[in-house]
């Protein structure tokens, strides 16, 4: 990356990660006093609909929002984006289809059976912010989504914690979460400007030049998905929402300040890496100044929570959630591990490695969802498959740094 790019690579990562930064201190500050309002059996039912959402609504795109940024066009590129809104309603509606067929089926532990008719809506939302934010990437607004993602935060935190006083449920949580997206959707949408149309005929020959992304890299990102919200929903289901509720709060405070700033950095070494300016040296070089700020921000990270955990916790969360100190205490080598990684993952859909990167991301299911099942069965303790989830999904991680290695130094596909 020469002199004159690199200064405005970090321009927009500072936008990004400005945004990301400042909607991590309101998730954790407001995090800080749900504990303290909410019951953690709430908290539990909560986390499980996020986990949920999360997962039909990164898959309701047909992940076409990584396609966005490989068209040499704007029409083109117009077009994927609006394939991908297109397949986002199709999917929502038939989550829908389901939701009314099977209410009568409370599968999860005592989650009011109204809050499952936002399942669908909740799915239509996120899918369209993630198509908006990448759009914007492309256009080079990286200012508008860190500002997008700081309302999002901020439209969440108020109505959780104002209505708690007069209904302190998850309905009241849920709510939160689906009116920050719909205010996220429509602050992306006012940034947007799109000059054509799409009909059915284009819908599915843009699908069909794409098909890739939803056949094989959804598929990829379905796996990856419950390997990361898979364990909040199989906990509930074996062992309730109290430890649903501390190890929901362990993914929040280390997974999302972590994954916030690697994917502020992905969004933009994604734009990098496609570029065809930037030459393989240039890439080297560039990995290897930031592999050594990532590595230094994981050593102060470990220090702090497996020597001063318990004290952390207790201080921010409250004293009902030392439990989460130290389920964090033994996860943290795992969430380091993937905050070093992730940040440089993006090289691979770069590559157009998608089925190396479903191979990882099976490894990395089997390795999260594994040793919970098993663990139940037989009766282990509960830390002890905390711990064989750390040791597994680090092993996952040490492969998919391996393809990270093999994108950097190969020009080919693999």
């Amino acid at each position: 990356m020469n002199d004159k790019t690199q200064p405005s690579f970090y321009k927009n990562v500072y936008f990004l990660l400005r945004g990301s930064v400042l909607f991590q201190i309101i998730t954790i500050v407001s995090l800080a006093l749900i504990t303290r309002i909410y019951e953690p059996e709430v908290i539990g039912k909560y986390a499980v609909f996020f986990s949920i959402t999360t997962i039909f609504g990164t898959i309701g795109t047909g992940r076409l929002e990584l396609a966005l940024m490989i068209p040499k066009t704007n029409i083109e590129s117009n077009n994927i984006f609006l394939t991908g809104k297109r397949l986002s309603l199709y999917i929502s509606t038939v989550i829908m289809l389901i939701v009314l067929l099977n209410m009568q089926f409370n599968v999860l532990e005592s989650l009011n059976s109204k809050v499952y008719l936002l399942f669908p809506i909740a799915t239509f939302f996120l899918s369209n912010t993630l198509l908006q934010a990448q759009k914007l990437n492309r256009s080079n607004k990286f200012k508008e989504v860190g500002i997008g993602k700081f309302l999002f935060g901020l439209t969440i935190a108020f109505i959780q914690l104002f209505f708690s006083y007069f209904y302190a449920t998850e309905t009241t949580l849920v709510l939160g979460f689906l009116i920050g997206l719909l205010v996220l959707m429509l602050y992306y949408k006012y940034h947007i400007v799109l000059d054509n149309n799409l009909t059915h005929k284009k819908f599915l020959i843009t699908l069909r030049q794409n098909k890739l992304f939803p056949l094989i890299n959804n598929l990829g990102s379905f796996f990856n998905l419950l390997a990361n919200q898979g364990p909040i929903i199989l906990v509930e289901l074996f062992f309730g929402a109290t430890l649903t509720a501390y190890l929901s709060v362990v993914q929040k405070s280390l997974n999302a300040p972590s994954s916030l700033l690697s994917r502020a950095f992905s969004d933009v070494f994604f734009k990098k890496v496609t570029d065809k300016k930037t030459t393989q040296s240039e890439l080297k070089r560039f990995v290897k100044l930031n592999l050594k700020y990532f590595l230094l921000l994981s050593v102060l990270a470990f220090i702090v929570i497996f020597f001063f955990g318990e004290e952390v916790y207790t201080l921010v969360f409250g004293i009902k959630f030392i439990e989460s100190s130290k389920i964090a205490r033994i996860m943290i080598s795992f969430f380091l591990m993937r905050f070093i990684v992730t940040g440089l993952n993006s090289i691979i859909i770069a590559r157009k490695w998608l089925k190396l990167d479903l191979t990882f991301n099976i490894l990395l299911f089997l390795s999260q969802i594994t040793p919970i099942i098993i663990g139940f069965y037989f009766n282990l303790e509960f830390y002890s498959i905390i711990t064989l989830m750390t040791i597994f999904g680090a092993l996952s991680y040490l492969y998919l740094g391996f393809l990270v290695y093999l994108g950097i130094n190969k020009k080919q596909e693999s």
